[in-house]
């Protein structure tokens, strides 16, 4: 079994990461956008502005991950039970007929990070994506149905903790 406090530790540095890189982002375009070099010349050098829209889409992602930190930081973590209804916070490992397996995160935020954590690859998702809306409420044994570009998937619910 994982553990949810290690996980969340990796969610958090992976956030930490994505983070620096969209700091420094926005630091480089933002010196871009300023830069003597980035002066319009004419109405069609775009230069400065495409550089300013740029530094202005990372620093709200800088935003962004700093409101995802503190959302986990924040995160009050307890272990589910076979009548414990799926929801945030929960650790859920799905299989389906074709023998796939996989383990997914309830996270309050984030969705679609993958953290691999001893060895196991682990998929945060939210209760806004399909499946995590098709997954909220559900328990152990409990199967789900979703359509994933045209074509109907269904997945039982192997763990929850």
């Amino acid at each position: 079994m994982l553990d949810k406090n290690q996980l969340i530790i990796s969610i958090i540095s992976a956030l930490s990461q994505l983070l620096a890189i969209a700091k420094e982002g926005a630091e480089n375009a933002h010196a871009g956008a300023i830069n003597e070099q980035s002066v319009a010349e004419t109405q069609y050098d775009t230069l400065g502005l495409e550089s300013a829209y740029l530094a202005e889409g990372l620093g709200r992602r800088v935003v962004m991950y700093h409101q995802e930190m503190n959302a986990y930081k924040q995160l009050v973590l307890r272990e589910f039970g076979p009548d414990d209804a799926i929801k945030v916070g929960a650790l859920v490992q799905l299989g389906n007929n074709e023998g796939v397996v996989q383990t997914l995160f309830f996270g309050p935020c984030s969705g679609g990070l993958i953290i691999t954590l001893a060895g196991q690859k682990v998929t945060v998702i939210t209760p806004s994506a399909p499946l995590g809306a098709a997954l909220v409420g559900k328990y152990l044994d409990d199967e789900v149905t979703i359509m994933v570009a045209g074509k109907k998937q269904t997945w039982s619910i192997d763990k929850v903790y």
